[in-house]
């Protein structure tokens, strides 16, 4: 998880897997998180559980 980038993670939950070349499977998000900074809330919690 260390090599993804911020951006990619908060790209993937805004726009879907097919944003950076991932899964269709992954829907975006973008539209039910409208303002930038609750995707970037649940980036930070998506990274939150890879911690140790």
């Amino acid at each position: 998880m260390d090599a993804i980038p911020d951006w990619e993670i908060f790209t993937v939950i805004k726009n879907g897997g097919p944003a950076v070349g991932l899964s269709p499977l992954m829907v975006g998000w973008g539209a039910i998180l409208k303002e930038d900074q609750a995707i970037q809330d649940v980036a930070a919690y998506v990274r939150s559980l890879v911690k140790e």
